[in-house]
């Protein structure tokens, strides 16, 4: 592998384009692929995205790593809004085990990246799928939407014995959320019971670990970050918060620091 990204005309014109005239140029709409070397990486979407607003990121990992490189279609998305009204987490879920589980079978090692929603998936698929996964980027992952609870969230799961606790108590919690009553469409109450599950599953997570998020993001208050990083016990986990960008980090002003940083947490071991 090489030791640092590499910089292509391309990347360097683009590189101070606002995110909506980088996703003007995109031209697919579907799952892609960019065929590379053996070692394989995952991109997710977030809820209600598609694999376009990986795109970008995903060529310029492949251009720099040379890894294979795979943008899955979440189930019930990409369609219309009454098929996607009948998804939930496991259906998005199960459709992202699929495509890692195809990768997997020509790419080793394998890499998952997550942006937002697709951050708590790639979560999950590291968690059930232990060594299959050598390592994670979890772009603006939202396990709280309340940004007081996201920060009180960070200091809790920083205090000594907390992870300890919470590792002995996913084990009674398993893969199921309580009944929620909140007044939701259906896909985003089960968005919330997937965050529950994730809230308290998260400190098994061993994986190495990047975690990107921008202090301006209007979206994902930034303290969801450092509860991230609190929260999960890897020996090897990095927090990179970023200042010009907003939600979309795939797409937006540090888009290029974005793929690099990824590229070079990967490469790394």
């Amino acid at each position: 592998m090489r030791s640092k990204p590499l910089e292509t005309e391309s990347s360097l014109t683009q590189r101070n384009l606002p995110p909506d005239a980088i996703h003007a140029r995109l031209t697919g709409h579907g799952p892609f692929l960019f065929q590379g070397g053996s070692a394989g990486c995952l991109l997710i979407h977030g809820l209600t995205g598609t694999p376009e607003e990986m795109r970008y990121l995903g060529d310029r990992l492949h251009r720099s790593t040379g890894f294979s490189v795979s943008g899955v279609m979440l189930a019930g998305h990409g369609t219309d809004a009454e098929a996607f009204q009948q998804t939930g987490w496991t259906d998005w879920y199960r459709s992202a085990e699929q495509a890692m589980l195809e990768l997997s079978e020509t790419c080793s090692p394998l890499f998952v990246v997550g942006f937002s929603m697709g951050g708590l998936i790639a979560m999950a698929l590291a968690l059930r799928h232990g060594s299959r996964v050598q390592g994670l980027a979890l772009l603006a992952a939202p396990l709280f939407a309340n940004r007081h609870r996201a920060r009180l969230a960070g200091i809790g799961y920083g205090l000594p014995g907390a992870k300890a606790w919470l590792r002995r108590r996913s084990t009674r919690t398993g893969w199921q959320a309580p009944v929620m009553t909140k007044n939701l469409e259906a896909p985003h109450l089960s968005f919330a019971q997937f965050k529950w599950i994730l809230r308290r599953k998260g400190a098994c997570l061993t994986h190495p670990t990047l975690i990107l998020q921008s202090r301006l993001d209007p979206s994902v208050p930034w303290g969801n970050a450092v509860a991230l990083r609190n929260l999960i016990s890897s020996p090897r986990k990095e927090l990179i918060l970023l200042t010009r960008s907003q939600h979309v980090l795939p797409l937006d002003l540090e888009r290029d620091r974005v793929a690099d940083e990824i590229g070079k947490f990967f490469h790394s071991f």
